[in-house]
């Protein structure tokens, strides 16, 4: 049981993480000079990117509690015997 929770925990862990830090990614790279090019003679760019940051919010706020939960789980259990086999899988 405790290795089936390890193996769910760093799988959640590292995809929150992406998700994460993936969407700051995409939102800075691209969203973000794509609306200034495009919405260059309209001062709409402001208004775009407030609605942006309210759909993106409630995501990244879930991510990051997902990865604290997951991270406590691996934390608390990191000093069993059970975590040098799941480090195979992910390193």
């Amino acid at each position: 049981m405790t290795f089936a929770l390890l193996i769910l925990c760093h799988f959640l862990h590292i995809a929150s993480t992406v998700i994460w830090l993936g969407g700051i990614s995409i939102i800075l790279l691209v969203v973000l000079p794509a609306a200034k090019s495009s919405l260059h003679g309209v001062n709409m760019t402001g208004p775009m990117m407030k609605e942006v940051a309210r759909r993106f919010t409630p995501l990244a706020n879930t991510s990051i509690l997902m990865m604290l939960g997951s991270g406590g789980i691996i934390w608390y259990f990191g000093n069993s015997h059970i975590t040098p086999h799941i480090s195979k899988f992910f390193w």
